[in-house]
């Protein structure tokens, strides 16, 4: 008889056991299944949150292309704060920070100019306009008001540009003593320049191509051999038998090594200025041909002129 109430009570305990396991078990796998539908809903309102957000911002993008540089700067700070999604608020933000930049280096060229332009009047000197100082920054203003309005700029990069090609001259005896560079055309993060013989530019040497954002300032500096030794210079000795060092730009500051490098595309080029007797560019793509024949060419006179001289400068300007 004990026995048998026994199995009763331990039957029912069973079931009770199993009852409450069973219950709770349940509530548990539906507070699961209740969490993940709430965590669903809050992926689906933030991406549709998300989306609904870009929408009326694409009505405000024309106007970081169009309009006036300091309208931008104010759209522009006012979304990298209030932007919900922070990627997007990263990229508004770095947006601000360039434009804000160039809108630093546009007012200190303009100031300088507003002081040279008074010098003249006050001077009554009409000549200081031709002066170089005066040149360059003419020059600069306009580079910086072409990107300061890009929509203007990219009206002006063609799909498909080609330049003559540019002869060598073996039988040319002229001495370098001042190379003049002009850099005249900017698309898609590289620059085309002309290298001339000197300053009066009679005599084109060479194309150039450089990173746009990486090359040294316009400016004029010393054009020399370089006698360190690297592991790119033992590269070049080995693969061109006329090669010791470098030519190089120096006395740029805040550079170092500023080389003149065989090469076709300045994507990784750093500040090295890469040398070729043909251009092509298509959809905005700079790329320079025969480089390892300019090249050569270049290295044999600037070392026979380097010879006769203690130094060669060369001057950098911009008129893109």
């Amino acid at each position: 008889m004990e026995n048998e109430r026994f199995k009763i009570w331990i039957s029912f305990a069973k079931y009770t056991i199993s009852i409450i396991l069973g219950t709770i078990l349940t509530a548990y796998l539906g507070f699961i299944i209740n969490q993940r539908e709430l965590d669903l809903q809050e992926i689906q309102q933030k991406s549709e949150f998300r989306i609904t957000e870009q929408e009326n911002l694409s009505r405000y993008f024309k106007y970081t292309l169009e309009g006036n540089a300091y309208d931008r700067l104010k759209l522009s700070t006012f979304f990298s704060i209030v932007i919900e999604d922070s990627a997007s608020r990263n990229r508004w933000s770095k947006y601000n920070q360039i434009l804000e930049k160039q809108l630093t280096e546009y007012t200190k060229v303009q100031i300088l100019l507003d002081s040279l332009e008074r010098v003249i009047v006050l001077k009554n000197d009409s000549s200081l306009i031709n002066s170089k100082e005066y040149r360059v920054l003419e020059e600069r203003k306009k580079r910086l008001t072409e990107i300061l309005n890009p929509i203007e700029l990219f009206k002006k990069i063609p799909s498909e540009l080609n330049f003559p090609k540019i002869d060598f001259d073996d039988n040319d005896s002229e001495l370098w003593t001042d190379l003049y560079l002009e850099r005249f055309h900017f698309s898609n993060g590289s620059i085309i320049g002309r290298l001339y013989s000197d300053s009066n530019r009679r005599k084109l040497i060479s194309y150039t191509l450089e990173n746009y954002e990486k090359r040294i300032p316009m400016g004029e500096y010393t054009l020399q051999f370089s006698k360190q030794k690297t592991s790119l210079t033992e590269i070049y000795q080995r693969r061109y038998p006329y090669f010791d060092y470098f030519p190089m730009v120096s006395s740029v500051p805040n550079y170092s090594s500023v080389y003149f490098l065989v090469g076709s595309s300045a994507d990784n080029s750093g500040a090295a200025i890469l040398l070729g007797n043909e251009i092509h560019t298509k959809d905005g793509h700079n790329r320079i041909q025969n480089s390892n024949v300019t090249y050569k060419n270049f290295y044999l006179k600037l070392s026979e002129n380097l010879k006769n001289n203690n130094s060669i400068s060369i001057t950098i300007v911009e008129t893109f």
